[in-house]
Order: C-alpha cells, then structure tokens, then sequence
C-alpha cells in the first residue's frame, strides 16, 4: 500500500469514492487502521468542504450542482459505514454529525422516499 501511495498520490490522482474507499478497506483489512482512518478522514475532510461550498449556491442554481451534492453526500455516508464497520466510532460520529448539524439527509434516506 505504501508502494501505491507513493506511486500515485492522491495530490495528482485526485478523491474520488471509487479510487479511494478499495484502498481504505484493504488498509483496515490489513490492520493498518492508523493509516486507514487517516486516508478516511482526509477524504471525508475534503468532502465534507466541497459540501459545505455546494451549500452556497442560491435555491435557483440547484440544479447545477443536485449531482455533485449527491455524489458527495453519498460518498460520506458510505466513509461512515466504512468507519463503523471497522470500529471507528470517533470517526463516524464525526460523519454523523455533520449530517445532523448541517440538516442534510442522508441519501439512504432519500432513497427510500
């Protein structure tokens, strides 16, 4: 893992849920749970920012950002289960409360409306 990181850091890749959550998971299963929740807060930081600016926008720009606003709020909700599922209670109810202090649905949720 450390040979990949190096090889392709995320500074040039790029945060994205699907080239970022492989290399949480294979981290936490291979007992690197330091580095494992340090890649999951750093991605959910940037996240969380990129949200927090979608946020901005006015009412009547909506529909240039609903896709990436629920792009972003999904990939948060999912670093939360990644996160609970491996015993990180700190760090998800860091994620679970950014949900609940800035009043944004969870897109389970709003998938079963």
């Amino acid at each position: 893992m450390a040979r990949v990181e190096e090889e392709i850091p995320f500074t040039r890749l790029g945060y994205s849920y699907y080239n970022t959550s492989p290399i949480i998971r294979a981290l936490y299963a291979a007992g690197e749970t330091e580095r494992a929740n340090a890649l999951l807060t750093d991605f959910s930081e940037h996240q969380k920012a990129y949200v927090l600016y979608l946020l901005t926008f006015p009412e009547n720009k909506g529909d240039l950002i609903i896709d990436q606003f629920i792009d972003r709020i999904t990939w948060l909700e999912m670093m939360l289960m990644i996160a609970y599922d491996n015993g990180q209670m700190e760090i998800a109810r860091d994620l679970d409360n950014f949900f609940i202090d800035n009043r944004i649905p969870y897109p389970s949720e709003l998938r079963q409306q």
